[in-house]
């Protein structure tokens, strides 16, 4: 129960706990720190909803029936190896009922690692993506003029490794590099060392190559 000077039960309210998300599951376990002094945000509009001690405050003023995007503010997460797990929660606010959110933050790693060409060579200037679990891309990175890439402030998790899609149609190569990268508090950077480009038709050796002539 709480007590407001405005007319609560015309609008939509959302309760949120915002928390470090230590095991990656995205649920609040017994076991995990509640987040404070973490700004809120509900779509485009800026709201003054702080989070408390143990990590909950409360958007008011919701339009109802109107879906909206229940977020944080990374500027006010503090910890700059703290990262959202996700963009936030959409929600579909009702008149006088209360939403209930719960906003994972990650500890974030990196994951870096030398992008060949399919003749083994540095590979510069390819657009790669980081894809996390539920196919959705966390992070861009290009490779450098030495084929070195670079991905920062990956929250914790598995995510597989892809080239873009542009990239991969002018190069004719294949889309996915890589799965099982693994993001954790064991291993918080990932070294994935040299990874080859594969041609997207495999190539066929002509009959004297094949016989060894």
């Amino acid at each position: 129960v709480r007590f407001s000077e405005t007319k609560l039960a015309r609008t939509g309210q959302a309760a949120v706990t915002v928390f470090r998300d230590d095991n990656g599951n995205g649920r609040f376990d017994s076991d995990e720190e509640p987040l404070e002094d973490v700004l809120v945000e509900a779509g485009l509009r800026s709201t003054d909803a702080i989070t408390a001690g143990n990590g909950r405050t409360i958007v008011d003023g919701l339009r109802p029936f109107r879906p909206v995007l229940v977020g944080v503010d990374e500027a006010s997460l503090g910890d700059p190896y703290l990262a959202p797990a996700v963009k936030g929660i959409v929600v579909t606010p009702r008149p006088g009922v209360t939403a209930m959110v719960e906003l994972p933050i990650s500890p974030s790693g990196e994951i870096e690692g030398v992008l060949l060409s399919t003749a083994g060579l540095e590979q510069p200037g390819v657009l790669l993506e980081l894809v996390d679990r539920g196919g959705n891309v966390v992070s861009n990175a290009v490779s450098e003029f030495d084929g070195f890439f670079l991905f920062e402030r990956v929250p914790y998790g598995e995510y597989r490794l892809r080239v873009g899609a542009d990239a991969a149609r002018k190069l004719d190569v294949k889309s996915e590099l890589r799965g099982a990268l693994v993001v954790s508090r064991e291993e918080d950077i990932v070294r994935a060392g040299p990874i080859k480009l594969v041609p997207a038709q495999p190539v066929i050796a002509a009959a004297g190559e094949s016989a060894g002539l």
